[in-house]
C-alpha cells in the first residue's frame, strides 16, 4: 500500500505545484511559478514547421551535399520500419515514420517525426 501513497503524495505535490501553491497549501508568494511557466508555454507553444533563426537562414551548399547524401543512403538501404521524405518546399525539413517493430512494446505503433536540419 506505501506504493499507492506515494503515488498520490507524488499526484498531490504536481498538482499543488501546478495551481501556485507551496508544499503547506498556503499560496505562493513568488510572482513567476511553475504554474505561469506551464501557461507561457501553452500560449506560444513551439512549432517544429517554422523557426524564426532556420527559416530566415539560406542552407550552405555543404548542408544541401551532406543532407542529400544521407536522405539518398536512407533510400538506397532503407532501415525495416522506416520510412522518409523531404519536405518538397524544403529539403531541411523532413518527414519520418517509423512502425513499431514487432515483439516490441511499440509494435503496430505509427510514430511520427519531423527532422529540421540546421542551415549550416
Amino acid at each position: 500500500m506505501t506504493n499507492a501513497n506515494n503515488i498520490a503524495a507524488t499526484a498531490s505535490t504536481i498538482s499543488q505545484l501546478l495551481n501556485g501553491l507551496d508544499h503547506d497549501g498556503s499560496t505562493s508568494s513568488a510572482s513567476a511559478g511553475p504554474a505561469d511557466d506551464v501557461s507561457s508555454i501553452m500560449r506560444s507553444p513551439w512549432d517544429p514547421f517554422h523557426c524564426a533563426d532556420w527559416d530566415m537562414q539560406q542552407p550552405s551548399a555543404t548542408c544541401l551535399a551532406r543532407i542529400k547524401r544521407d536522405i539518398w543512403s536512407v533510400f538506397k538501404d532503407p532501415p525495416p520500419g522506416m520510412f522518409i521524405a523531404p519536405d518538397p518546399d524544403n529539403i531541411t525539413k523532413i518527414h519520418a515514420l517509423i512502425v513499431g517493430p514487432f515483439d516490441t512494446p511499440y509494435e503496430g505503433g505509427f510514430f511520427y517525426f519531423l527532422i529540421r536540419c540546421p542551415p549550416d
